[in-house]
């Protein structure tokens, strides 16, 4: 058996026999190992970090490549099958930037001809796993917690799980399914607490059983008819982690004991800083508290202001009508006053006519008189 091991910045592979592993270096520099294929006396590896897929002869000598353009880690290639006559590579997206996918990836995966560059699957969300039985290719659309069958380019059939999807494995009659506690997508299940493997019905794709691992992700699962000698074989790099781990762990108690010893003087201070906090914060509460008052007063000084504003607004547009009005007032005064004075003149006309009359009447009856009263006196006298 063959798999990548990423203990060292994933460049080497180790091979497991019954007599014993051997661990192959393929490279000085990174290359984030992800998938191993044995096909036909040739090994296809996914160097994720250079974008590429390595094919090797039989003792692991690398003799051919390809890879897609972009910076390292651009399109976070990561699995490899072959199927419909082609060499297919499940990834991230075509990015072109190192890890730019993690700004988002739904609906930019991809499964492509690794050897053509070709697409031949899209629409993805971090796909993952690809998987061929028989006739039909299986793959883990990780980010969407979906496992997808398709027979050729056309999708067959999706089935949700709860967690993120990674890993797959068949027998006779099961699908086995890896669920992992993911930093990318969050569990759809509360249940969930670390990773799983789910079985399927191959049939109806029915969930039969769910078995949790002591673990927070699962990338592959294998199947594997060996014998008792390999198994140590198998279980030697989870000791090397746990021991590693159990390092790390006592390391880490050393230097905390230390840290406390280092800090013991200072808690106290620590503590009266603390104090101080918070009665600062307990300030800044109070201050905040008369800060919304404030606000809540020039809000209400605002709106009395909005008030006022309108007031003389309407006072402003009756000031502007009277003004109209006393200045129509004024027009009508002046053609009063001119009909005043014409009728005036024509009055001085009418009392001179007068006047006139009566002077002429004056003078008329004057004559009238003198001569009435002439021969009055002319009667007189003939008498």
């Amino acid at each position: 058996m063959i798999v990548a091991y990423q203990e060292d910045d994933g460049k080497s592979l180790r091979v497991i026999r019954r007599a014993g592993t051997e661990e192959v270096m393929l490279s000085e520099d990174r290359l984030d190992l992800h998938d191993v294929l044995a096909l036909e006396n040739k090994v296809y590896v996914v160097a994720t970090e250079t974008n590429s897929v390595v094919m090797l002869d039989p003792h692991l000598v690398q003799i051919d490549s390809w890879r897609l353009p972009g910076e390292n880690d651009a399109a976070h290639l990561n699995s490899v099958a072959f199927y419909d006559g082609k060499l297919l590579a499940s990834a991230f997206g075509r990015f072109e930037h190192h890890r730019e996918y993690k700004n988002g990836t739904v609906g930019c995966g991809i499964v492509i001809d690794i050897q053509t560059g070709e697409t031949y699957l899209d629409g993805l969300s971090q796909p993952h796993s690809l998987t061929v039985i028989d006739d039909l290719l299986y793959l883990c659309n990780s980010e969407e917690r979906q496992l997808r069958i398709y027979r050729g380019k056309k999708l067959l059939q999706r089935v949700d799980l709860p967690g993120y999807t990674r890993g797959i494995a068949f027998s006779a009659g099961y699908l086995y399914v890896g669920l992992s506690l993911s930093r990318n997508a969050q569990s759809v299940d509360d249940r969930q607490v670390s990773a799983a493997i789910v079985v399927l019905d191959r049939e109806t794709l029915r969930q039969e059983e769910y078995f949790s691992i002591p673990s927070r992700e699962i990338y592959d699962i294998r199947l594997l008819d060996i014998s008792a000698a390999m198994l140590p074989y198998l279980l030697t790099d989870s000791v090397a982690e746990n021991q590693k781990m159990a390092e790390s762990l006592a390391l880490y108690r050393r230097g905390y004991e230390a840290y406390e010893r280092y800090n013991e003087p200072y808690k106290a201070m620590l503590m009266q800083a603390n104090a101080q906090l918070d009665q600062t914060s307990k300030e800044l509460s109070l201050a905040q508290e008369m800060l919304n008052l404030t606000k809540d007063a020039l809000s209400q000084s605002r709106g009395e202001l909005d008030q006022a504003s309108k007031e003389l607004s309407q006072t402003k547009e009756m000031l502007n009508l009277t003004k109209k009005v006393l200045s129509q007032s004024r027009a009508e005064q002046e053609l009063t006053g001119k009909a005043l004075n014409q009728s005036k003149m024509e009055l001085d006309e009418v009392r001179a006519d007068l006047e006139r009359v009566c002077a002429e009447l004056e003078v008329s009856w004057s004559v009238q008189f003198h001569r009435r009263m002439q021969r009055l006196k002319q009667f007189i006298y003939r008498k």
